[in-house]
């Protein structure tokens, strides 16, 4: 069985399990703030999941946290639901284009 541990602060590379004390699996806030988006989006294996299911319960700041993004990856998602007009996507383009020709002169 996974436990986490609050209040700690060490470095898990990539989300890589850590062990600590007993060799406990564990993840702690700074490891969540940089897999947010695969947490959100199911992207992660199922025992990662878990280990930030985990931490969720006992953290109510990256509760907060992944609250907001998941909210604001809602309000994007709309956002990008929008048509934009066909005239603006064109103009839009073609300056992408020329942007982009510049940059490989």
């Amino acid at each position: 069985m996974s436990r986490v541990t609050p209040g700690r602060h060490g470095r898990l590379p990539g989300m890589d399990a850590r062990t600590g004390p007993g060799d406990v699996e564990e993840i702690v806030c700074r490891d969540l703030v940089e897999v947010v988006t695969g947490y959100l989006e199911r992207e992660m294996d199922p025992h990662r999941h878990a280990l930030v299911e985990e931490h969720l319960v006992i953290c109510e700041g990256c509760r907060e946290y992944v609250g907001h993004m998941r909210r604001t990856a809602g309000t994007l998602q709309a956002l990008a639901a929008e048509a934009l007009p066909d005239q603006r996507r064109s103009e839009l383009l073609d300056a992408f284009d020329a942007w982009a020709k510049g940059r490989r002169s």
